[in-house]
């Protein structure tokens, strides 16, 4: 004889009712609303064996495993090995032209690649390193200029935002430190809801 599901109390369906509401709640603090739903698209050379592809592929997998219906996608310029398996999308960087949200370039190179977006899609710089200091094509002049070409720029580290400020006269949006994605949702998403690219700060 099947065995009979135990029925639903009222106090049962309040309990769930009052845990949604809560993800609701914590959707709207980070800008998530249900009807402003957005994908955060970070644009990548690769996602080969370095640091910045571990942080970016493991910090992504924490985070769309603990909020579910969280919206990732790496698009890469060119296909490798991964580092680690990624647990989100990873598309090549010509389908980032169909989308749907603000996009992070993590590189001059991809901002390159990012001020021919015909979009009207937020873009960002995530400054995960300071590469005008190991790459030689990349002199100061040219950094200069694509730091003030218009984009919301995004440092990794205290550190890397006063070489920027004091070296290139650069307004940093936001300091963001090894691809924390509930701290790019939360500032990402309140300029998409607000319209705002002011820099907080903690504490």
């Amino acid at each position: 004889m099947r065995k009979r599901k135990r029925r639903w109390s009222k106090k049962d369906i309040k309990s769930i009712g009052n845990q949604k509401m809560a993800e609701i709640q914590e959707r709207n603090d980070k800008g998530l609303t249900l009807d402003k739903m957005w994908t955060l698209g970070f644009l990548v050379d690769n996602l080969q064996n370095s640091q910045m592809s571990y942080y970016l592929i493991s910090k992504g997998n924490e985070y769309v495993k603990e909020h579910t219906g969280a919206d990732i996608i790496a698009y890469y310029e060119n296909l490798s090995i991964k580092v680690v398996k990624p647990h989100f999308a990873v598309l090549q960087i010509a389908e980032s032209l169909n989308h749907n949200g603000p996009l992070v370039s993590t590189s001059i190179k991809m901002l390159q690649w990012l001020s021919r977006h015909q979009s009207n899609a937020a873009k960002y710089l995530y400054v995960w390193d300071l590469e005008f200091l190991r790459t030689p094509v990349l002199d100061e002049s040219i950094v200069y200029n694509w730091y003030h070409n218009g984009y919301n720029i995004i440092a990794r580290c205290d550190d890397y935002a006063k070489v920027l400020e004091n070296n290139f006269d650069v307004k940093i949006a936001e300091v963001i430190p090894d691809f924390d994605i509930s701290r790019f949702m939360s500032f990402i998403g309140k300029g998409v809801i607000n319209g705002s690219s002011n820099r907080t700060t903690d504490g």
